[in-house]
This record gives C-alpha cells, structure tokens and sequence, in this order.
C-alpha cells in the first residue's frame, strides 16, 4: 500500500541520522586548537605565559632627568648604566643606577644656598652605603673657581654607618665647624676663601646622607 510504503521510507531515513547532541562552542574551539579553554576556571593558572616576542623586564620606573641632571648622573655612573626614578617615605625623589639588571648605586639630591645662589647636587651612594662621588647639577657662585678637586674627593669613599647622622646640622650654620665635625671619622674641610659655596655643597652631601637614610635598605636587585 503507498501509505505503508512511505512511512517505511521515513523510518528508514530517520535511522541513518546521527543522534542529536549538545555543542560546547568553546570545547569544539579547544579541540581544533589545542589551547586551553579559558571559560573554564579549572584551566587557570598563575602562571604568565609570554609571547616569543616577550624579553624579561626590569622593574622600575624611567627616569626622565633634566639635561643638568643627566649630566651629573653620567658623571657619577659612566659606564651607561641605566636610570630608574623612586621617592623616599617623605616624597624626595632619587635616582638608582642600574647595569645589566643590577642596582649599582644610587644619587640622592641636595639643593642648598650658597653665595649667589642655590647649588645643586648629586651624591652617589653604593648599595653597601658608601659614598661613591658628588657631581653638580646647577650653580652661579663667583668663587666657584676656588672649589679644587680635592675639595670634592673629601666625599669619597665614607661608610655611612661610620658616620653619626644624629643630630642634624644647622641649616643657618656658619661658619660650621660642628657640621664638619660630624663627618669624624673622616676629615673634611671647607674652602677658605669660599666658605658659602663650599657649605652649600657639604650641606648638599649630608641632605643625600640623610635620604640614603631614610630609603635605609632600598633593593640591590630589581
């Protein structure tokens, strides 16, 4: 009978259809891809996954430095090292040299008036606490020129834990005898002639003791 015949026919069409199922969109994309399914919070992990263009980083903030002050960094630091900017607990901000991913050493400001006018400068201090050089940002003294090298090679080389930071020098010192005291063990002496300006610059080299302080154990390795 034709009836009969044709629902023979669709029963026989419907057996050769695969069952219906249920499609993970996600899970087809994993399948075909290989990679892990991030929908699924069991897949993920704390790992960092870098790209192959990825390269390790150091971190730390860039430093941006005026011309003056990239100047005396290079003065300070001449081997191109790199320079990162940070701020101690009181909002000073210093410098840390960095080379091939480690902290060599570190150059707090100073900034105090002389005779003319305001001299500023750059301490370094070495990851172990001693005093590695002083180099001028900006000054306007007339009687800079009496200022030797020698005067400044007096800052070179101290431990600053064997120097006593407490009390403070006077800002309004002069002609400063115990300011210069303090520096015992080590001698240093100001500049006849001079005596403004080269207060100026040793107050310049105690204001960068002092944040050296304050920083007390900064990192020696990012």
């Amino acid at each position: 009978m034709p009836i009969i015949l044709l629902i023979a026919m669709l029963l026989l069409a419907a057996c050769d259809e695969p069952s219906p199922q249920w499609r993970d969109d996600n899970a087809a994309l994993d399948e075909e891809t290989g990679e892990k399914d991030i929908t699924d919070e069991s897949n993920l992990s704390d790992e960092v996954l870098l790209n192959d263009d990825d390269q390790p980083t150091i971190d730390c903030t860039p430093a941006t430095p005026t011309t003056n002050e990239e100047n005396a960094l290079r003065q300070l630091f001449p081997n191109g090292e790199m320079f990162c900017t940070a701020k101690t607990g009181s909002g000073a901000g210093y410098f840390i040299a960095v080379k091939d991913g480690t902290t060599v050493g570190y150059a707090f400001p100073g900034s105090n008036y002389g005779f003319d006018g305001t001299v500023e400068a750059l301490t370094a201090i070495s990851p172990e606490a001693k005093s590695i050089a002083v180099a001028i940002v900006s000054q306007r003294e007339s009687w800079w020129y009496r200022l030797g090298q020698w005067f400044f090679d007096q800052f070179k080389g101290m431990v600053l834990s064997d120097i006593t930071l407490s009390p403070k020098y006077d800002k309004n010192c002069y002609p400063c005898s115990d300011m210069y005291e303090a520096f015992k063990p080590y001698e240093v002496d100001a500049v006849s002639g001079a005596t403004y300006t080269s207060n100026a610059v040793t107050k310049d080299v105690w204001d960068a003791f002092y944040l050296y302080d304050e920083v007390f154990t900064p990192p020696s390795k990012f």
